[in-house]
């Protein structure tokens, strides 16, 4: 993603999102050297959708996700994810994180079928509309003993 991109991808989060996050925030992580943002775009480069993480130490943090209504089921949130959990692992991440409403089934279904579990449960996360919160993890690289023995 590119700042030329924010203007779309804030029109990809308003369609998206009851609650969307305000430029400034897509701004800030843009600018953030832990962040690593994604932009999908169609063939006449439209933002179709978006991903934004942060790599904290050891930990990806999913922290947005959107694609466009007449995107879904075509497998740019899986690419999205997939994208943001390479790019993780090169930076030294062994797992990721995520958060989503508990209502949410599309991104339940997607979320568990590309192998994260549920490891946490935040009530009331959500103000608009009011919502749980279910927090989601997956290992992104198995932690193995190396030749020496010790914990790679």
């Amino acid at each position: 993603m590119h700042s030329g991109d924010l203007k779309q991808v804030a029109a990809v989060e308003r369609s998206c999102f009851d609650d969307p996050w305000p430029m400034t925030a897509f701004r800030e992580m843009l600018s953030s050297p832990r962040s690593y943002l994604l932009a999908a775009v169609d063939p006449s480069d439209t933002v179709i959708g978006y991903l934004c993480s942060i790599c904290l130490a050891d930990e990806l943090q999913i922290q947005n996700i959107a694609v466009m209504a007449g995107y879904r089921r075509q497998g740019f949130g899986r690419l999205l994810m997939a994208a943001a959990e390479e790019e993780g692992i090169r930076r030294g991440a062994v797992s990721a994180v995520l958060e989503v409403r508990d209502r949410n089934k599309a991104a339940l279904a997607l979320y568990t079928a590309i192998g994260y579990r549920q490891i946490g449960h935040r009530r009331g996360y959500y103000d608009d509309p009011p919502a749980d919160a279910l927090v989601l993890a997956k290992a992104l690289a198995p932690v193995t003993d190396g030749p020496d023995g010790m914990v790679s």
